[in-house]
């Protein structure tokens, strides 16, 4: 690489990424290193801790105050004791001075699978009935229940949180009998978890939703006796048809007729599918005749 374009490169090869990376930065600019399992107490353990990967300056004064001033003493210090001072990143700092990383190596442009998919709104104006709510959680519902489809995602818990003019929040959870990616769903939990939460006493400024629990591998639909076993089926069909025509000409072409009733707490868009009209002049220079 060098003689070809006369760019330096440094390298780490080791059975784990913490120490690959930690070899790629010992000779930088140009060098490689392999930090075999039987070589890392010998190659690693003497090194300043601030050279393990996510050791800042704030937690290598914490280590320093702790007598802990290199990989070494880190990887022998008491796992139980680091956990209980400083939580999850104790011990799993701890976990990569010993070498005991697991991680998984993923393809350039990987994306973490979400853990949940939720929306929320500060609105223009407060809620102040349960009309007013339902409302603005459906518009949230529809954007939620469009993003699981659109990454194939079903959720099983939900949960919702309410705050007042003074911001002052409060909220709740609750689960479904299956997984689902319908706002029709969402919406009827959210509503049952929101009357225990809220009578209309004090008026509401921000509210959201958040599905968890999701799975990409609920591709059916659990029915009990009474259900009828293509109404769920053309209910997705439906939301997923509703979804295509704002996608393709704006989410004001196709809107609930009691969305309209109240429109200003109403009048906006999670997805981003809102057409906006910019004067032209202001983009594009004069305007033509």
């Amino acid at each position: 690489m060098f003689d070809t374009f006369g760019i330096t490169v440094s390298m780490g090869v080791a059975n784990n990424k913490v120490f690959a990376k930690l070899g790629s930065d010992l000779f930088k600019h140009k060098g490689f290193v392999v930090i075999e399992p039987d070589q890392y107490e010998e190659l690693v353990w003497p090194l300043p801790v601030e050279d393990l990967l996510m050791v800042g300056s704030r937690m290598k004064r914490h280590f320093n105050d702790l007598k802990i001033f290199t990989i070494g003493d880190l990887a022998k210090a008491d796992c139980a004791y680091l956990q209980h001072r400083f939580g999850l990143m104790g011990a799993l700092l701890w976990t990569y001075a010993n070498g005991l990383d697991r991680s998984e190596v993923h393809l350039a442009g990987y994306v973490r699978p979400p853990k949940s998919i939720g929306n929320s709104k500060t609105l223009v104006k407060d809620i102040c009935s349960m009309g007013q709510l339902r409302e603005v959680f459906r518009v949230l519902s529809e954007s939620i229940a469009a993003r699981l489809r659109e990454q194939n995602l079903k959720g099983r818990t939900i949960s919702i949180w309410l705050r007042d003019t003074d911001l002052k929040g409060k909220g709740c959870q609750g689960k479904f009998l299956q997984h689902t990616d319908l706002a029709r769903d969402i919406l009827e939990m959210a509503m049952q978890l929101a009357a225990k939460l809220w009578s209309g006493d004090v008026p509401l400024r921000s509210v959201g939703i958040r599905v968890e629990n999701l799975s990409d591998r609920a591709d059916y639909d659990q029915l009990d006796l009474f259900s009828d076993p293509d109404d769920r089926a053309k209910e997705r069909k439906l939301e997923t048809v509703l979804h295509e025509i704002r996608k393709q000409y704006g989410y004001d072409a196709c809107r609930m007729a009691s969305s309209q009733v109240d429109a200003e707490v109403t009048d906006f868009d999670p997805l981003g599918l809102l057409h906006q009209v910019h004067p032209i002049g202001a983009l594009d220079g004069p305007i033509r005749l």
